[in-house]
């Protein structure tokens, strides 16, 4: 992560319920960008790869995050 990119975030979005709506927002703008690639680059598997994993549309990716807002909540809880 930037330094300082956690604090912007909090800073403009400072509940919860305004962090789960940008992580809303941001997933459902991914999922359209993503629906909306031509079809020559869909069908080049290769290259629909590459842009699915740079934009962190998997699995995995979206549990790293779920790990760190975990991680974060007991930090907060703790002090």
């Amino acid at each position: 992560m930037i330094p300082g990119r956690l604090a912007a975030v909090l800073a403009c979005l400072p509940t919860l319920p305004a962090l789960l709506e940008r992580y809303l927002d941001d997933e459902a703008e991914t999922v359209a960008f993503i629906r909306g690639l031509p079809a020559e680059t869909v069908a080049h598997r290769a290259r629909f790869r590459r842009i699915c994993d740079n934009v962190g549309f998997s699995p995995i990716h979206t549990r790293g995050h779920i790990e760190q807002i975990r991680n974060t909540i007991q930090t907060v809880r703790s002090k």
